[in-house]
């Protein structure tokens, strides 16, 4: 059996931290692309670290490219927060570099691009739930417009090249390495202002429903998507089908860790859609795989990790 060797954008954040030991559990070759945070595991034999950014000038970005066979992009550095600030973020640290990325594995020996994606904003205000990969793509932020637009990069490019690409729409991770700052992620966010005992800021009434995803089946998913030998090109959803409030979100965090949690009431956020509860059945279908904790369980198991590691935000 040939052994996949596979270059990862993204490396050293949250979805990468959690996604590279799952591929190193399969003996994959990786080549993980590493900007400012240390990765994990830092020592292994089959890893390899290339310092530097998605650049397409970047000597060391080709050469780490062109010794893979498989590219798995996870780099993000923005959250609908930010960009409905500055909606050329996105453009100028996601949309640029994944067209960097591109252009250095052209002609190279790549055979197939696994690319993370926005589950939670790519599809707007939801006709209907849970969302089906057919479901009308309409985003409500300048986030959600550039993560479809690097999706049809993505595929344009594969088309042209001659090259698999899958696309996996994540809806909200949470779980171990997930930095609570900068809005990423209720669960990352909120948790260590809890065992702070700080409020938590709820953007509406706490109404808002998402679909809450443990990390750990994130990265499986990806592993999946990486080594799997038959699987159709093109989006798959990632989720569990279910969904929980704002407010159960509080009241399962405040069970599990045992404090007091205090709310600080905001106004809703234009961009937020009501509701976001993913169909994982066509990626269930295809390759066995299913969402595994249920939510309380992946906050216990959070909560573990962050008591092991100590709280370095909220």
């Amino acid at each position: 059996m040939s052994v996949h060797r596979i270059f990862v954008t993204g490396g050293s954040g949250f979805i990468g931290r959690n996604t590279i030991p799952a591929l190193l559990l399969r003996s994959c070759k990786v080549v993980a692309l590493e900007h400012i945070h240390p990765i994990f595991p830092p020592r292994h034999d089959g890893l390899k670290i290339v310092r530097g950014a998605i650049d397409r000038r970047s000597r060391k970005l080709r050469e780490g490219v062109s010794s893979c066979d498989t590219l798995l992009h996870l780099a993000g550095a923005s959250t609908p927060a930010s960009t409905a600030k500055d909606p050329s973020l996105d453009v100028r640290v996601n949309l640029l570099p994944i067209l960097a990325l591109l252009q250095a594995a052209s002609g190279t020996r790549v055979k197939r691009i696994v690319s993370i994606s926005s589950g939670g904003t790519i599809y707007g205000v939801p006709a209907y739930t849970p969302i089906d990969e057919s479901h009308p793509t309409i985003p409500t932020s300048p986030y959600g417009v550039v993560k479809l637009a690097i999706e049809h990069m993505i595929r344009l490019w594969a088309i042209q090249q001659g090259v698999e690409y899958i696309i996996l729409r994540v809806s909200n991770p949470y779980g171990p390495h997930q930095r609570g700052h900068g809005h990423q992620g209720v669960v990352g966010t909120w948790l260590p202002r809890v065992l702070k005992n700080r409020p938590l800021v709820v953007w509406g009434d706490g109404s808002i429903v998402r679909d809450y995803i443990y990390v750990g089946d994130v990265a499986e998913a990806l592993a999946i998507g990486c080594t799997q030998a038959s699987l159709a090109p093109g989006p798959y959803n990632i989720g569990t089908g279910t969904g929980a409030s704002l407010l159960e979100i509080a009241q399962t965090l405040a069970e599990v860790t045992g404090r007091r949690v205090r709310l600080k009431f905001e106004p809703g956020r234009p961009f937020d859609p009501p509701v976001n509860i993913l169909s994982p059945k066509r990626f269930a279908a295809a390759t066995g795989w299913r969402a595994t904790p249920r939510l309380r369980q992946g906050i216990v198991q959070t909560l573990s990790f962050v008591s092991d590691h100590g709280v370095t935000s909220g």
